[in-house]
């Protein structure tokens, strides 16, 4: 399907693909859920040993999270958050794990994947555990050192993904170009230009399009989504012929909507032969895609049979908004589908 940002949808896939391959350079694959890492330049001493770490104190979980990180680095691997105990009143945390990225093994998914990501999960005992006192202290008193799998050498590093990091005013400078209609591939490429190259860039492609939708989530605000749905539900209770539908993240935002009212539906069972989708528009506060269904009546004008929302131009988002419309419509299919 042709879009108006078909070139950013060609970069974001290709964008995938280099870090793909950087993540089987780098022999470390993680999860979409984990924590964004910093990389912050922390001396931990030469070559410690597990003595040396053990009682190191720090004052929070980002502080006890870097320096095991900077201590990866030297070492040649990457690191992730592990497991953590929270005391009886179920707020503060008493025990705080950090783990290697190659720490236990993931699970298989039931439902099929458009692509899977390489698997390199090994197993691996390695971990470094704080005790936190009530006064929020975090005290290393225990540390796994023992890996099973190689370390990465000193070149390949920097790809590795919790040494990787896109700093807020590298965000911001890609959002401000993003905001002037330039894509974000040619943002990433003068930036690596700027830099002296892609080895000191810190980050990859990949990187960049998830913190710009981390960026985008969180401009959504739940108190407008609730009002959103609670209108949805005022008015197909008032309505006898309205429909509305909804798609949510695993984090519990909405990224897709789409609703039509009964005298939508009415035009459709008439003048449905023919259906105009368009994507060219865009809403000012959220930047989701507004995706009007189209059609025309016996007079040539137009008359609409559903309005949706999506909050990116994927396959997954136009997936889900097809299949809703198809529902809301009874199932009966267009005869001819135009889109911009």
């Amino acid at each position: 399907m042709a879009t108006r940002d078909d070139e950013e949808a060609h970069d974001d896939k290709a964008a995938h693909d280099e870090d793909a391959h950087s993540d089987k350079v780098a022999h470390d694959v993680t999860d979409n859920n984990q924590i964004d890492e910093m990389d912050i330049d922390l001396d931990v001493g030469q070559e410690a040993n597990s003595s040396d770490l053990l009682g190191i104190e720090v004052k929070s979980d980002k502080e006890a999270y870097e320096i095991y990180n900077n201590y990866a680095y030297q070492k040649g691997f990457s690191v992730r958050k592990g497991k953590f105990r929270k005391r009886s009143d179920q707020v503060t945390i008493f025990m705080r794990q950090f783990v290697c990225s190659y720490e236990g093994f993931k699970g298989k998914s039931v439902e099929p994947k458009v692509y899977n990501k390489l698997d390199t999960r090994t197993g691996c005992k390695a971990f470094r555990q704080f005790d936190v006192d009530k006064l929020g202290v975090y005290i290393c008193v225990k540390h796994g050192m023992v890996h099973n799998h190689d370390m990465v050498s000193k070149d390949k590093r920097q790809w590795l993904r919790s040494h990787r990091e896109v700093t807020s005013q590298q965000l911001s400078f890609i959002s401000s170009l993003k905001e002037s209609g330039i894509p974000v591939a040619d943002a990433i490429r003068h930036m690596i230009k700027e830099v002296g190259g892609r080895d000191t860039l810190g980050f990859i492609p990949w990187d960049a399009y998830n913190a710009l939708h981390k960026q985008k989530e969180g401009k959504i605000e739940g108190c407008d989504t609730n009002q959103l749905i609670k209108m949805f539900r005022q008015r197909e209770a008032e309505e006898c012929d309205f429909y509305y539908d909804f798609e949510v993240d695993d984090g519990g935002h909405i990224v897709n909507f789409l609703w039509r009212d009964g005298r939508m539906r009415r035009g459709y069972d008439i003048f449905g032969d023919l259906l105009v989708h368009d994507t060219t528009y865009r809403t000012n506060k959220y930047d989701m895609i507004c995706g009007p269904f189209v059609g025309m009546n016996h007079h040539s004008k137009n008359i609409m049979f559903g309005v949706g929302f999506i909050y990116n131009e994927k396959t997954g988002s136009f997936v889900w908004l097809f299949h809703t419309i198809l529902k809301s419509i009874g199932g009966r299919a267009p005869v001819t589908i135009i889109t911009d």
